[in-house]
């Protein structure tokens, strides 16, 4: 053997390692590139996806005893102001403040009750909780505030209207006793 055929078996077996390391390097690469995905990906998703409570709670519109019930057309009119206050509702209504992690809060109506459901979604339990009753709290404040002018408004034109009559009662009195008067006196 000589020198340069020794020289050519070196090469040859050096570029045989070369080929080896090539295919273990892209094997290596390959599963320390699967590994750092994966522990990215368990570090990102949790970040990105949080988890989420929802609580709910329910409001009755009107009186739901029996008695009121066998008024007719109240069980209709009930429901129609069910579908009316849920429309109160919505993520503004709640405060950001009372409510961190709050995402979600809407009204709806149980069909054909008179019973609104209020859930809200939250990151946390305590949240959610808060997050529905404070939905709750404001959709009650701002009916009573409508049902109340409506009714004040309805009770001035009321008064009003009694007033004027009154009025009107008494210039008819006062008319039919100058009459009578004028009748007596000829």
């Amino acid at each position: 053997m000589t020198a340069h055929s020794s020289r050519v078996e070196r090469s040859r077996a050096g570029a045989e390692y070369l080929a080896s390391l090539g295919s273990r390097r892209t094997l290596i690469l390959a599963l320390v590139s699967i590994l750092a995905a994966t522990l990215l990906g368990a570090l990102i998703v949790p970040m990105i996806s949080r988890p989420s409570v929802t609580a709910e709670t329910r409001l009755g519109v009107g009186d739901q005893t029996l008695g009121a019930q066998t008024v007719p057309g109240y069980a209709l009119a009930t429901t129609t102001l069910a579908e009316t206050y849920a429309r109160f509702i919505t993520m503004g209504t709640v405060k950001k403040s009372e409510s961190r992690t709050l995402s979600d809060v809407q009204a709806t109506v149980i069909p054909n009750n008179p019973v609104i459901r209020v859930p809200a979604t939250a990151g946390n339990q305590k949240d959610a909780f808060s997050g529905a009753a404070a939905a709750a709290q404001a959709l009650i404040k701002s009916v009573n505030q409508v049902s109340g002018s409506t009714i004040d408004t309805s009770r001035k034109t009321l008064v009003n209207k009694l007033t004027a009559s009154a009025d009107a009662d008494a210039a008819t009195a006062r008319l039919k006793d100058e009459i009578a008067a004028t009748d007596h006196a000829q």
